[in-house]
């Protein structure tokens, strides 16, 4: 942020003419729209800082959830063993 720097000629506004009090208040609202265009900025990055952590919240919530639908669908272990077996010959009884 750029500030602009006014220094007032004397201590007091009383002191000051009428062409040193209108510079003063051209500096003055100078000063105030630098200030609220960087409060707008400051602002605004703060939105999108927020949306981001947010949509990366989201992401690692779904791949979270993702793993554990991938874990249900193949199983691993004994289950896996049990459905990776051959089947047995057919024995055919009269």
């Amino acid at each position: 942020m750029t500030t602009t720097n006014y220094t007032f000629p004397c201590d007091t506004v009383n002191g000051l003419t009428l062409s040193q009090k209108r510079a003063a208040v051209i500096a003055l609202k100078e000063s105030i729209k630098e200030t609220l265009a960087y409060n707008r900025q400051e602002k605004e990055a703060s939105k999108l800082y927020k949306a981001a952590v947010a949509e990366q919240k989201r992401q690692d919530r779904i791949a979270k959830l993702q793993a554990k639908i991938d874990a249900i669908k193949n199983p691993v272990g004994s289950k896996a063993i049990k459905l990776n077996r051959k089947p047995s010959k057919v024995t055919i009884i009269k």
